[in-house]
Parts: structure tokens; sequence; C-alpha cells
């Protein structure tokens, strides 16, 4: 069970479960009692650390807690309502749980302000997550040296990477991975959706896919903008329509569905590509379309076996980076030409 999910039902931030859950910091008795409640009805007992002879895998193990720092203005209740990072929140939280580890979040919205629980007397290593491309101050990179550090999730170009071990998906591929798809399925026209133009994953994957569409000669159609109804518009009005499709996620594979074929489009006829992998969303069609997996799953997992290497001091060597690279998950079944 996922400290994500008694999050949502008690409608509170998973850095205040992960301090009711630890006992580090303060929670109003009105949130303490809506995350009792949440626990109670999913059932969720957090496991009780004792003390006593530490396997290999837990030298250098003190606290018994991991930090999560975000850093970013994106808070941890607004990330658990976007595509993927459920996914590897539960994925890093499950690993530490069977590694008899606790899970502390913190957020901090810019890299000039100071975590408070960045201190060895309340975790034993740190797992960072930048969720958009900021500047840290020289007291939190020093503070991120003196812990054992591991960043995760997406590349973002940063100067201090390589101070640190990554461990990353490779977003760059995505798009690219999309056209090989479909083409190998025999559409020479096709189209991506992209309904988030700002969101810079998004946009990576959008040209990816146009820049790897174009190099195989194929007819390539974009179609991004914020409003799904005009983007199906403009695609009811292409000259040609396209039969392959890729959407940048998952759920806005959900939405354009609806919209064509609430204009009368077959949409049991397109062959049609989401991303993210995410049940939630293609679960509620029939057959069930294809979707690319990031990876966010096993990131989380790679990032706490590489995080307690580093702990146990069984990891020397200089930092490194680990690039997961994105699998294609067939659907049911298809509509190749």
């Amino acid at each position: 069970m996922s400290i994500v999910k008694i999050a949502e039902l008690a409608g509170v931030g998973l850095g205040t479960v992960s301090r009711y859950i630890n006992g580090n910091g303060s929670v109003s008795k009105d949130k303490a009692e809506r995350i009792a409640q949440a626990m109670k009805a999913l059932n969720y007992k957090p496991r009780i650390r004792r003390p006593g002879p530490k396997t290999k895998g837990r030298e250098g193990v003190r606290t018994g807690t991991i930090l999560l720092l975000i850093i970013g203005h994106y808070s941890p209740q607004q990330l658990m309502k976007m595509p993927a990072y459920p996914t590897l929140f539960g994925s890093i939280q499950a690993t530490l749980f069977n590694s008899g580890l606790a899970l502390l979040v913190q957020h901090i919205p810019s890299g000039n302000d100071i975590p408070e629980m960045l201190d060895p007397r309340f975790c034993d290593g740190v797992i960072v997550m930048m969720t958009v491309p900021c500047q840290l101050s020289q007291y939190l990179q020093d503070q991120l040296q003196n812990l054992p550090s591991v960043w995760c999730f997406r590349q973002q170009n940063n100067p201090l990477d390589p101070l640190f071990d990554r461990i990353y998906f490779d977003n760059s591929a995505i798009g690219g991975l999309a056209v090989d798809y479909l083409q190998q399925r025999n559409h020479r026209c096709i189209g991506c959706f992209n309904t988030e133009p700002h969101h810079p994953a998004f946009q990576e994957r959008v040209e990816s896919f146009r820049e790897r569409g174009l190099a195989l000669g194929l007819d390539v159609k974009l179609y991004v903008g914020e409003d799904s109804r005009k983007l199906a518009d403009q695609l009811m009005q292409s000259d040609t329509l396209p039969t392959g499709i890729f959407c940048c996620a998952d759920n806005i594979l959900l939405t354009m569905r609806m919209e064509l074929a609430q204009r009368g489009l077959r949409v049991d006829e397109l062959d049609m590509v989401g991303c993210n992998n995410e049940a939630q969303f293609l679960d509620l069609i029939s057959p069930r379309p294809a979707s690319i997996d990031p990876g966010f799953e096993k990131i989380g997992e790679l990032t706490v076996q590489r995080l307690l290497e580093r702990i146990n001091g069984t990891a020397t060597d200089v930092p490194r980076e680990v690039i997961i690279q994105p699998q294609l998950i067939p659907g049911e079944t298809g509509n190749s030409l």
C-alpha cells in the first residue's frame, strides 16, 4: 500500500503523510485525524523498525529514514495529480519498505530554500527530484554532498550532475519510438496530440516525434494546444487524416479519443499510442491501446538500490548516470494498414 493513496484519500500532501507516519515534524489535529481515518480505511499498517543486528544491506543505516526532496514550484500534492509521479513515488516507497526503511517527503519551491529535514539526524540519505530546472544555493549543494544522495526522474541539464548519481529516463527517445511503431504498422500519415503545450517533457516528445517522422519520409501532422476540442476540429479539417496517432500521455489519448468520436470519426479504426502506461486511463478503452512505458517504476527501484549502496559503502566509485530506455507496450489489438 502506497502513501500516495493515503494522501489522496485524506486530501493532504505526501509530506504531511510521511511526517505523520514517521513522527518527524508537526501535523495539525484535523489532518492527523483524516490521515488516521484513511490509513484505517485502506488497512495500512506502517512497519515498525526495531533495533537489532544489521544485515549487510542495512550497514550505515542509523535513522531508518530516507528523505525524498522535491525541488520546484509543484507541490507533492500537485504532482500526484499529474501523469507518472504516482507510479514513481509508489515504486520508491515500496522498494524502501521492502528494505525496512521509511520515506520522508519534503518540498522546497526553489533552490534557495533550506529543507529542515536535510540533516543526518533525521535521514540516512536523500533522493532528489527536481521538477523544473533551477539553481541551488551553495548551502544546499554542500548539504546534499554531505549525505548519500541520488537524483532521479528526468534530465534537466543540471550542472551539478557530475557530483551525484543520477537515475533518469530517456524522454527524448519517446516520440521517435512512437513513430517507429506506427511506421512498422504501415502508417504513412501520422499525427501527434499534445494538450499541454507548456509541459517541457511533452514539448520534447512532440519534437522527437516530428524529427523522426520527417526522417522516415512520413506525412507528419502536429496538433498542439490547450483546447482539446479545437485540436479535434483541426484533425477533422486536415487535408489527409492521419491513420496512426501518438498522444503525449495516456490521459490525453483518452480525451482526444472521446473528442474525435463525438465528431463522427470511427476511432476504433485509428491506431493510437499513448504514453506513461497508466492503467487508470488505458483500462477505460476497449480494446486497450498501445502505450509507451518510460520506466518510472524501474527508476524508483534503481534509485533506492543505488542510494543504499552509497549508504552502506558498497558503492565507492565516482557518481554515475543510468538512463532507462522507454518500452513500447502493445495494445490488445491494433489497426495496422
